[in-house]
């Protein structure tokens, strides 16, 4: 999964007035072997609205990422490493000094001719705390002086067969060293670098289920997804909702739990859930108790990313439809970016699933791929999950949303997905996920 945040940094004209550059910056999570999350890679992306930011050279693209990281929601937190390319240049230049060594990897690539300052330079990152990963490591015998600083050697396998792999793998035993597989796009891409000794890996396997065979909707799921039945009627039945809510402890403490937090800052303690939905609303009790069945639906093995990205993804289609002048289809996209990665997380056909849904059916084809006028918007987070922003702008016009709002939404979405997950990860009875 990739993450984007954007940043408005102000450039003042001469005609007085304040225009705007939007940056930004990709991020994708990077799993352990056990399919934690270690850290993000983040990169440099041009894009943003029609007169797009484009830098003319990497160096000045890692200053626009280093001076940024700190903004991005999540991604400087103490137990997550950030990974960030750095060119010689900026490597020299002492820049990667800006972001603390305990959590942070420079990486950096594999130079034909490197000279000794650089060299000394990584050496001084080493000296000081800082990890150095290599970035398209290819075992050749006349880069030995890189490869003997580095800590982690990062491997592109997209497309590679398995004695290449192999190969590879053998020769970096002779550093102790980690392995990153980067780019692995399927489960058995995956299962074969785990095999090799890869350590780290990071690619879009996440999203996409292992096997689509036989396999059926337990007991718990069943009852999940009964429940997303009460609270997707318009108007509420408390009688039935709060019937089906406290025959669950877990979930009934949870939600309390939330509403009682700051974030709500009700004056009174919330004791019941009738009490909750008559002080908070309707529809944003609608929308957490969303969130808290899905989070229960991820299996442990998936992490959390797969919660927070449908998450992320279901605020970001709502705020671009109020952006866009669609406040109409504001909820039902909430739905759909909620709804949009169940095929992974249940690990079956997406068709068998939204049977079980109340779902208008606009979303129910759109989900199962086909083509309809909400489509293109799921297209969008696709588009800038996958940093692919050439297409993110060809959506944002077909869709009537100025490619700024697009942005604005989605580091909107970013901060709100991390404020739901912050709390969920401080509740103790709650889920892990």
């Amino acid at each position: 999964m990739t993450r984007t945040s954007h940043f408005h940094q102000p450039q003042t004209g001469g005609n007085g007035k304040t225009p705007y550059e939007t940056v930004f910056v990709a991020r994708q999570p990077v799993f352990g072997r056990d399919l934690s999350t270690w850290g993000y890679a983040l990169l440099y992306r041009d894009a943003g609205d029609a007169d797009r930011a484009v830098f003319s050279d990497d160096f000045d693209a890692t200053l626009r990422v280093v001076a940024n990281a700190p903004l991005c929601p999540d991604t400087c937190a103490p137990d997550k490493h950030v990974l960030i390319h750095f060119p010689e240049r900026s490597v020299i230049g002492g820049v990667a000094h800006a972001l603390p060594p305990e959590t942070t990897v420079v990486l950096v690539a594999e130079l034909a001719d490197p000279g000794p300052e650089y060299l000394d330079s990584l050496l001084g990152l080493k000296r000081d705390g800082y990890t150095l990963a290599l970035d398209n490591y290819s075992a050749d015998p006349a880069r030995e002086a890189q490869y003997a600083l580095a800590d982690i050697f990062c491997v592109d396998v997209l497309g590679r067969e398995a004695g290449e792999l192999s190969a590879l793998a053998r020769a970096a035993g002779k550093w102790p060293v980690r392995l990153l597989a980067k780019r692995v796009e399927d489960q058995g891409t995956l299962e074969l670098c785990r095999e090799l000794g890869f350590h780290l890996f990071q690619g879009f396997f996440f999203k996409k289920p292992q096997t689509l065979s036989a396999r059926t909707i337990s007991s718990l799921e069943e009852s999940r997804l009964r429940l997303f039945e009460v609270i997707e009627r318009e108007e509420p039945d408390f009688p039935a909702l709060t019937q089906a809510i406290e025959a669950d402890v877990s979930l009934t403490y949870r939600l309390l739990t939330f509403l009682n937090s700051a974030s709500f800052g009700f004056a009174k303690k919330v004791t019941s859930i009738r009490q909750a939905v008559v002080l908070a609303g309707w529809k944003p009790i609608r929308a957490w108790l969303r969130l808290l069945l899905l989070t229960d639906l991820v299996p442990a093995a998936r992490t959390r990313e797969l919660a927070y990205l449908s998450a992320q993804r279901a605020r970001f289609l709502e705020l671009a439809a109020q952006a866009g002048d669609r406040p109409d289809q504001a909820d039902i996209l909430f739905l759909m970016g909620l709804f949009s990665l169940l095929e992974p997380i249940f690990n079956m056909p997406m068709e068998h699933i939204v049977d079980r849904l109340p779902l208008p059916d606009a979303v129910r084809l759109a989900l199962c791929g086909e083509d309809n006028d909400l489509s293109p918007w799921l297209a969008l987070t696709q588009a800038l999950e996958n940093s692919d922003f050439s297409a993110a702008r060809a959506l944002c016009r077909e869709l009537g949303l100025e490619a700024a709002q697009a942005a604005e939404a989605y580091q909107a979405s970013l901060h709100w997905a991390d404020c739901f997950f912050g709390l969920l990860a401080a509740d103790p009875g709650g889920a892990e996920i």
